[in-house]
């Protein structure tokens, strides 16, 4: 696992002849993942770090309002939130992608254009 504070990741190696192909994952502004939020139902081919933003939300109906409480959240774990809720940071404290960073607040998160969308959509189905 790899965090970015700032500045960019640069990897140069001498002789370098991978066998298979290399999957460096997903970039944020904190920390890059390449995991799913869950290994159990979340998963199902359409919810992890790389595609949680682009949820179809005409399957909307085959969640809970717990489901969409985690993927809502999710868009702050992938920035580093330190989560107040117990639940919450047990939950995601599961995965090594998150790496919760305690000087990080909800004000200090600048969310993209693709991410205050999805917040759009799946606050009020969280509530």
């Amino acid at each position: 696992m790899i965090r970015i504070i700032s500045g960019q990741l640069q990897i140069s190696a001498k002789d370098f002849s991978p066998n298979e192909n290399i999957d460096f994952g997903i970039p944020g502004p904190y920390s890059f993942s390449n995991n799913t939020l869950d290994k159990g139902k979340y998963l199902e081919g359409c919810i992890g770090t790389a595609n949680f933003l682009s949820f179809d939300f005409n399957r909307k109906n085959e969640f809970t309002k717990d489901d969409f409480l985690i993927l809502r959240n999710a868009v702050y774990a992938t920035h580093g939130y330190s989560f107040k809720n117990q639940d919450l940071s047990m939950y995601f404290r599961k995965f090594e992608w998150y790496i919760p960073d305690p000087n990080i607040t909800a004000e200090k998160i600048i969310l993209n254009d693709q991410e205050k969308k999805f917040l759009d959509q799946v606050i009020p189905l969280s509530k």
